[in-house]
């Protein structure tokens, strides 16, 4: 059996990363180190473990922000739990956007708290526009994108998870190298890669009927 992901369009995703956003999102992006996640709002996502997990990165980096993009069943309950945790304020609800792209781009970090996935395109958006992921390490072919590129973290460590994000945060030179990581593994889900593998397949096969 042979594997080829499906392509992302790399130049796009950042051409229209490249739109403007709301001035005061602008001026936030500019303040803060800001976390971003872009996810129906349904229980597959685990919001309720990164709101938990940002909590306990706000308390060692109190200028850090959370912003979540989308909406979904759950979101009640989410707002409600932020407003228990006394982070209002601090964790922004944007609802569905038709181009979160400019949002993430601008974010330090993505966090990715979903319990099982399938292959996330918003993990290779994400990685495309330079900004890299800690994800928990769940089911799903997000592992296999991320894998020796950014931090797994065992579900359900959101202790582990909260450290991972306060070093690199905190750290600049790891940062960069992260960042540096993610914008090559990307590399290999653009379109002419993956035009390659098919284009080697086929030869492969039609050599091996002759």
């Amino acid at each position: 059996m042979e594997v080829i992901y499906n392509p992302i369009d790399i130049s796009l995703i950042r051409e229209r990363a490249k739109e403007p956003i709301e001035p005061e999102m602008e001026e936030l992006f500019k303040n803060h180190p800001v976390i971003v996640n872009v996810a129906r709002m349904e229980t597959q996502k685990g919001l309720h473990h990164l709101i938990n997990i940002f909590e306990r990165v706000n308390r060692k980096l109190p200028q850090t922000r959370l912003v979540l993009i989308g909406d979904g069943s759950l979101r009640g309950q989410l707002e409600k739990r932020v407003l228990q945790k006394g982070l209002k304020g601090k964790v922004l609800f944007l609802g569905w956007r038709g181009n979160p792209f400019p949002y993430v781009a601008r974010a330090k970090l993505f966090a990715l708290t979903s319990l099982w996935e399938g292959l996330p395109m918003v993990s290779l958006e994400s990685l495309a526009l330079g900004t890299p992921m800690v994800a928990f390490k769940t089911r799903g072919g997000h592992v296999e994108v991320l894998e020796n590129c950014c931090p797994l973290v065992e579900y359900p460590n959101e202790q582990l998870f909260a450290e991972k994000i306060v070093e690199l945060l905190h750290e600049e030179e790891k940062y960069k190298e992260l960042q540096r990581r993610a914008l090559e593994r990307v590399k290999e889900f653009s379109s002419e890669r993956i035009a390659d593998r098919y284009l080697t397949l086929f030869e492969e096969l039609l050599s091996s009927k002759i």
